[in-house]
């Protein structure tokens, strides 16, 4: 279950639709971002959203942070592992962030997360939120 500051209390599919609606909203910021740039709008992928999100979870449920889980699983590998082919591809991983606007500024003050919002290489890109962990996969198929 998400855990937010300010998020409401109740029963699971409340946490949900503010995780989904925080993976939306940070999906939105990035393709602000671009377009302020006068880059293309990356497509939501449902695909590499799901792999964002498992590993949000897996880093909340066995307490790390990290691209590269305990288990030496990398990024690439989950995307694969979902069934996404690319030609290119990057994570974005954060923490501790109270919502997806701080977590997408965060990546905005980090010049190598901020590079991989800004790439020009990627099409797609997928959100996963859970428990204060923000994923984002890139990729281009």
């Amino acid at each position: 279950m998400l855990v937010v500051a300010g998020a409401p209390s109740g029963p699971e599919p409340a946490a949900e639709a503010l995780a989904s609606g925080y993976e939306r909203q940070v999906f939105d910021l990035t393709n602000a971002l671009r377009a302020k740039r006068g880059l293309h709008a990356l497509a939501w992928d449902d695909t590499a959203a799901l792999a964002a999100r498992k590993h949000s979870a897996d880093m909340a449920k066995r307490d790390y942070f990290s691209h590269t889980d305990p288990d030496g699983i990398s990024p690439f590998d989950r995307m694969k592992a979902e069934g996404i082919r690319y030609v290119a591809a990057a994570e974005n991983i954060a923490y501790g962030y109270r919502s997806a606007i701080e977590a997408h500024n965060g990546w905005l003050n980090s010049s190598g997360h901020r590079k991989a919002m800004l790439a020009e290489s990627y099409t797609n890109l997928g959100v996963g939120v859970y428990d204060y962990r923000y994923t984002q996969n890139f990729y281009k198929p």
